[in-house]
């Protein structure tokens, strides 16, 4: 279980800072910023050990004005991470930061890829993200071809727009809305030389995507102001186990698995976000949970600090027998 694992490797909060920060009166256009007003910019909604993003590259690519509130679209660059996208909102009364999240990252849709046995429909997602802000809402935008491979009958070609929105609300919190999908569609005959061949008729309709996937990636985006519902979270841990039973321990490479690679290590770096719910609910039930199997390969693999992370988070556990449960855990799995 533990191999396979590396292999595929409420309550709510207040605002993100505790006090007023000056970046409102430094940052007025886009540009890269230094690690200090990093720091203080993306420390509520940054998904990593807050350690990594002093050594990032960070860069703020769109600063808009809604309400009351300055809204700065970032990207950030890691030596050994694709680059990320975050959103933070600051309200200019009072200099706060109150809300962020992340949106993603380049390659991240590749968790959405329509799987075809026979390999006669290809579904291909560009790597890229495509982010626009335009009036209240921040539009994540994903694209991707799906088309057959075959030669001969009918041709078909789709080219599809999945949007996934975040709306900045009067207060500067953010909050999810429903998620579309549009596509141009094309279909036609493939026997160009035929005189009774049909002209392509081409039009508007909707997308698709791979559901799981999308699961994934809206765990990833949840703003840092939403309170983490650890039921909701658990249950989509236990679909991840039940894939990871079915795959066995040679699971190739497909949507299926890489929603697991991401669920282990987003599912993780969100818990440690929010580490005071989710180490104190999982301490809690553990008999019902399904994390830890995830938060040991995280922590094995310890690419990005997840080890000294975790150490972290749960020395500083408020509640005492969380974290008398966590010392024992880490004991005798991780020592």
């Amino acid at each position: 279980m533990k191999n396979i694992i590396v292999t595929l490797c409420a309550i709510c909060l207040p605002l993100c800072a505790t006090a007023a920060i000056n970046l409102l009166s430094i940052i007025h256009e886009p540009g890269p910023i230094k690690s200090a007003f990093a720091d203080d910019l993306l420390r509520c909604c940054y998904m990593h050990n807050p350690s990594l993003l002093r050594q990032a590259n960070v860069n703020v690519d769109d600063i808009k004005q809604i309400n009351d509130n300055t809204v700065y679209l970032c990207s950030v660059k890691h030596e050994s991470l694709a680059t990320e996208y975050y959103l933070v909102t600051i309200n200019n009364r009072h200099g706060l930061v109150v809300d962020g999240a992340m949106l993603g990252h380049d390659g991240d849709s590749r968790i959405l890829a329509i799987e075809h046995p026979r390999g006669e429909m290809q579904y291909v997602p560009n790597m890229e993200l495509k982010i626009d802000i335009k009036d209240d809402t921040v539009r994540v935008l994903r694209t991707y071809d799906f088309f057959s491979t075959m030669r001969g009958g009918k041709t078909f070609e789709k080219h599809g727009t999945i949007c996934n929105p975040l709306v900045v609300n009067a207060d500067g919190k953010l909050s999810t809305a429903p998620i579309t999908t549009t596509a141009t569609e094309r279909t036609g005959d493939a026997n160009y030389l035929s005189k009774d061949r049909k002209p392509t008729v081409v039009k508007q309709t909707t997308g698709e995507f791979f559901p799981l996937g999308m699961q994934v990636l809206n765990v990833v985006q949840q703003p840092s102001s939403q309170a983490m519902n650890m039921e909701t979270l658990n249950s989509l841990a236990t679909c991840m186990m039940n894939i990871i039973e079915k795959q066995g321990e040679n699971a190739k490479e497909n949507s299926e698995t890489l929603s697991v690679m991401e669920f282990a290590r987003w599912s993780f770096n969100l818990g440690m976000r929010h580490s005071n719910v989710f180490l104190t609910w999982i301490a809690r039930n553990p008999k019902d949970e399904n994390f830890t199997h995830f938060i040991e390969a995280c922590v094995e693999d310890n690419t990005n600090g997840e080890r000294e992370w975790l150490k972290s988070s749960v020395k500083n556990l408020k509640d005492n027998k969380a974290r008398k449960w966590w010392e024992k855990w880490i004991k005798e799995n991780l020592e």
